[in-house]
């Protein structure tokens, strides 16, 4: 339906529609992103050995570390509250998250220093390269939210995929040119492909109108302070889908990390479903029209895909993990069984996370977040000294499982509440 169709639908009506098309939009974009997602896994399973491979997910787990504590929680706050308040606008996002982006440089720095105690990494080798990626990883996810807070995840998922697109380009010339088919060559392309996305979203942002609205120094102030409610969700959740990697690095070595990777990346591509349902679930919620139906569909259709694609993926796996990633990788093909039904349970949380975020319950988020990633940190240090990769895999089923129920008590009783 085009835009003069929508004006003269209801308001109501019009939301709806709009959001159906949010929804197919990202949809259709995130699963062609998953392709490309899908060859960069290869790539890099056919440029670094098991262990250079566990080195690459350790760096991007930094990354993503870094992101988490620098970010303050502003990109959950400014999708809850910019459509309630005019002090949490997209200007005001904007410039706190300029200042931010010098706090994010420190934590990079940090994270990576005690990977380096540890022995992971050297530091001569890869500090430039992982500082680097860091600090785009956080300037590109904070515009990306920017999108989805406007109503815009079709937009975000677009900019997302265009970056994909940009890793599996730039990994395969790496792949070709021999000299640079090493963890610094992966390490630039997986940055490049980070500027990138940048470079399409302020492309974006120009052409979509935006409303930006108006900041000033007591609205920052305020704004930065709502944010620290929404931090433990960004924290548990972050911690929760990357402790596993990391617990396995620290428990264990860089050889089951790479195996383990290598498994996580066909099975993360289940969650392509719920991460595009649950943008526009978000934005439905933050506004006001979220009703119980409309979320019994949302999860209904999240559930749908995630099980037919986990179904494949459980049938072909013995097939595909040693004729895609290479003889190498045999012991990954359990590990992803295993988390093909980790991932049917992810899949539901992460839509009833971003509705219990958009009606303004962080605090249940949070918790939903903590008690997985303890559970996951007991499970993962009983069964991953015994069984290694496959005993990562098993925590987060444990860890999974109990999110969504907290998670869904948690929508249970603001329905209830609000019928009563």
């Amino acid at each position: 339906m085009n835009e003069r169709g929508l004006m003269k639908l209801p308001f109501t009506a019009r939301f709806k529609a709009n959001s159906t098309r949010e929804v197919f939009g990202a949809v259709s974009w995130n699963f062609l992103g998953m392709f490309f997602s899908l060859v960069t896994g290869i790539l890099t399973a056919r440029i670094l050995d098991p262990e250079n491979r566990g080195l690459l997910a350790l760096a991007l787990t930094i990354s993503s570390l870094s992101y988490l504590c620098s970010s303050v929680g502003t990109n959950s706050a400014v999708r809850t509250l910019q459509p309630r308040y005019s002090w949490a606008s997209f200007r005001t996002y904007f410039l706190v998250s300029v200042f931010l982006l010098a706090v994010n440089a420190v934590f990079v720095l940090a994270i990576l220093f005690f990977f380096v105690e540890l022995g992971f990494v050297e530091f001569s080798d890869h500090v430039i390269a992982v500082a680097l990626l860091g600090t785009l990883t956080f300037v590109s996810n904070q515009l990306l939210d920017m999108f989805n807070a406007a109503g815009r995840a079709s937009q975000s998922a677009r900019a997302n995929t265009v970056g994909h697109f940009a890793t599996m380009i730039s990994l395969l010339i790496v792949f070709l040119w021999g000299t640079f088919a090493n963890l610094q060559g992966v390490l630039v392309s997986y940055s490049l492909s980070f500027a990138v996305r940048i470079l399409v979203m302020f492309v974006l942002a120009r052409n979509a109108d935006f409303e930006f609205g108006g900041s000033s120094r007591a609205g920052r102030k305020k704004f930065l302070g709502a944010s620290t409610k929404f931090w433990g969700i960004n924290l548990s959740q972050t911690l929760t889908l990357r402790s596993d990697q990391f617990l396995l690095g620290v428990l264990s070595n860089a050889y089951h990390v790479g195996v383990y990777a290598v498994a996580v990346t066909p099975a993360t591509l289940m969650q392509v479903a719920a991460n595009s349902i649950g943008q526009v679930a978000y934005r439905e919620a933050a506004t006001g029209s979220m009703t119980l139906r409309r979320l019994i569909k949302f999860l209904t259709a999240t559930f749908v895909l995630s099980f037919c694609y986990g179904v494949l993926l459980w049938l072909l796996a013995p097939i595909l993990i040693p004729l895609v990633y290479g003889q190498d990788y045999d012991e990954s093909v359990p590990i992803v069984r295993v988390l093909v039904i980790s991932g049917l349970l992810l899949s539901p949380y992460s839509v009833l996370l971003r509705v219990l975020a958009g009606l303004n319950y962080p605090y249940v988020s949070t918790f939903a977040g903590v008690v997985g990633v303890i559970t996951l940190a007991i499970s993962s240090l009983i069964l991953v000294p015994s069984h290694g990769a496959l005993g990562a895999a098993t925590s987060t089923i444990f860890a999974y499982s109990v999110m969504l129920i907290v998670a869904g008590l948690g929508i249970f009783y603001h329905y209830r509440n609000k019928s009563s």
